[in-house]
């Protein structure tokens, strides 16, 4: 599909729209060539709210391949359609940056999680390790070899002499 001419690809409105998303999308390229887009707009801002929903599509997945494509530049090529229209980069933009800090606050409250879990496994293994010392120690048994046995350093063991 890459080798069509844009003025080749099927139909007017979203379809031809969505073709040369995925055709242009991932080139880098974006910014230069959706002016060109333009009559495919102006035919789904027509069409209303179904229309409008569908330009917020294409605006919204051409932001999420290309982060090249600054959000005037979509302005402006949607600017002759009327300030609903123009609107929608910037609606989108900011969805997409509300989206974005939630999901990355999701995932530091989950790693905060598990962080959590794991220093406490750590502290209740190291906490055990320091009550089978101190009763060993209580048994008489050499703080070198209760050191040896429960993994603790001999200056935490002799701590627990004290």
């Amino acid at each position: 599909m890459t080798t069509t001419p844009d003025e080749e690809l099927a139909g007017p409105g979203i379809v031809r729209l969505t073709l040369l998303a995925f055709k242009h999308g991932r080139g880098g390229h974006l910014a230069s060539v959706v002016f060109e887009w333009q009559e495919d707009f102006r035919i789904e801002a027509g069409r209303g709210e179904p229309g409008l929903h569908n330009i917020r599509l294409v605006v919204e997945y051409v932001m999420v391949v290309d982060d090249s494509v600054e959000t005037e530049i979509l302005v402006e090529a949607l600017r002759p359609m009327g300030a609903e229209t123009q609107d929608i980069p910037k609606t989108t933009r900011q969805r997409l940056m509300q989206e974005a800090r939630r999901l990355a606050h999701e995932e530091g409250r989950l790693l905060g999680h598990e962080e959590g879990r794991r220093l406490g496994h750590e502290e209740g293994r190291r906490e055990g390790r320091l009550e089978v010392a101190a009763r060993a120690l209580a048994k008489g048994t050499p703080p070198a070899e209760v050191a040896e046995l429960t993994g603790l350093t001999l200056e935490e063991v002799l701590e627990l002499t004290h």
